[in-house]
């Protein structure tokens, strides 16, 4: 223990012994202190008492079981329509036979709107020795497809673009952003009058090693670990519709080592407020997949508050998202890390469809993938430099500010080549082009974030 009496947990090698299994120790379900690690909720979706489908507002429950019924079950479902429950029920004592089936009509599927999200939870009806009654034995949710969306907000605006030297600076309201010409990327944005940034805005090729990590020798050699954006050019384009373009000629790698990629970053300002960011690029064929591609966002320490709308609250990556559920969450710069007691990647939030951070006073920024586009969001008060030379969990310092990626893609927490298997298209990291987007919007009151998505 520390001088607070809080339990600090070690593992294979840190004794000096020589014959060890490093991390795999402490590898398993749960924690040392038995609280679960997020393999434990893999695990339990894996042992999920039934199975269901879903079609035109009904669900079929399939159960699982080879010998008892289902009838200490009961279904619990809602229908959330952007993050709100629309519709929810409960249908007790689930009359289904061991590997039988049954079909429930649960809602008008024409009533759906917006963003639609059915979930169903399968809940203990009656206690057992392992659980009280209410214990959620697994679930299921599928994505309701919608005719009815929601009324786009009005976005007005005048965008005045000065430029100074090697900088732009576009303002509109009482948001503005400056962009740095000589290095090709947004430096500053302010809003109410108060800096937000403590660093530009840059690109992420690489994510600290994760325990199954087999490619982590070989990130390195290939100083993806290192990347930087070189800036060739960077073109002002004002637009007739009020909007300014700035198209950024670039290359993502190590100094003074041959480009992992090169593209075009086009940022485009809008009369709202907004940024738009779509990168273009071609990854070279001495490298054969990235590890991650994305933005890396530094914000000042109290914009630490996060609302978003995807997997959680525990992690999910492409590999690993199927034992989280699809909502509106919060969390924290300091809560939202998983504590694994050798640092990893961690605390990414998978299929993220919009996240707002912000301080107590609710001023922040919004941040959405663009059509097209996806969002791994993760916020946090480490860098992936600082987890990859930390030893221990007790041993990470955080860093006086919040540090916010927006991850396109990142390879998943197993890296074990078995996700490419099955879902070949999720390796798109190997792609040669590789395109994404991201929207970003500055605020002093925090926006109707589904609204904003149209």
């Amino acid at each position: 223990t520390d001088d607070n009496l809080n339990y600090r947990y070690t593992y294979g090698g840190d004794f000096g012994d020589s014959e060890k299994n490093d991390t795999g120790c402490i590898d398993g379900l749960v924690f040392p202190d038995r609280r679960p690690r997020p393999g434990y909720y893999d695990m339990k979706q894996v042992y999920r008492q039934a199975s269901a489908t879903y079609e035109n507002g009904a669900v079929t429950v399939e159960s699982r079981r080879y010998f008892a019924d289902l009838t200490d079950m009961d279904l619990v479902w809602k229908l959330e329509c952007d993050g709100r429950i629309s519709h929810q029920g409960r249908i007790a004592g689930l009359e289904i036979a061991p590997q039988g089936e049954q079909r429930y009509q649960l809602f008008d599927a024409s009533e759906a709107y917006g963003h639609a999200i059915l979930t169903l939870s399968l809940v203990q009806n009656r206690k057992t020795a392992w659980a009280e009654p209410g214990y959620e034995t697994g679930f299921e949710q599928f994505e309701i497809p919608t005719a009815k969306m929601p009324v786009s907000v009005h976005r007005a605006g005048v965008l005045r673009a000065t430029e100074s030297g090697e900088t732009i600076c576009l303002e509109t309201g009482s948001m503005a952003y400056v962009f740095d010409l000589q290095h090709g990327c947004i430096s500053q944005i302010r809003c109410g009058g108060r800096e937000l940034l403590t660093a530009p805005i840059g690109f992420s090729l690489w994510h600290a090693p994760t325990y199954n990590g087999t490619s982590a020798d070989l990130w390195r050699k290939l100083f993806l670990d290192r990347a930087a954006q070189k800036t060739y050019a960077a073109k002002v384009v004002e637009r007739s519709d009020g909007a300014v373009d700035i198209v950024v000629d670039l290359a993502l790698g190590a100094p003074s080592s041959l480009p992992a990629m090169t593209g075009k970053m086009r940022y485009t300002f809008c009369a709202d407020g907004s940024v738009e960011l779509r990168f273009d690029g071609t990854l070279k064929e001495i490298i054969p997949r990235l590890p991650l591609l994305g933005l890396e966002v530094h914000l000042i320490r109290e914009l630490d508050q996060a609302h978003y709308y995807g997997h959680g609250p525990i992690e999910a990556y492409s590999d690993r998202h199927h034992s989280s559920k699809v909502g509106l969450y919060e969390t924290t710069a300091d809560e939202n890390p998983t504590p694994y007691i050798r640092p990893q990647e961690n605390g990414s939030h998978y299929g993220t469809l919009w996240a707002e951070v912000e301080n107590a006073e609710g001023q922040g920024i919004f941040f959405a993938p663009l059509p097209g586009s996806e969002l791994c969001f993760n916020i946090s008060r480490f860098t992936s430099k600082q987890l990859y030379e930390t030893m221990h969990n007790f041993e990470l310092v955080p860093r006086d500010e919040t540090i916010v990626r927006l991850d396109y893609r990142i390879t998943g927490i197993s890296e074990n080549g078995a996700i490419t298997q099955l879902e070949p298209e999720r390796d798109a990291l190997a792609a040669r082009n590789q395109r994404f987007g991201f929207r970003i919007l500055p605020y002093l009151n925090a926006p109707d974030a589904f609204a904003e998505l149209n």
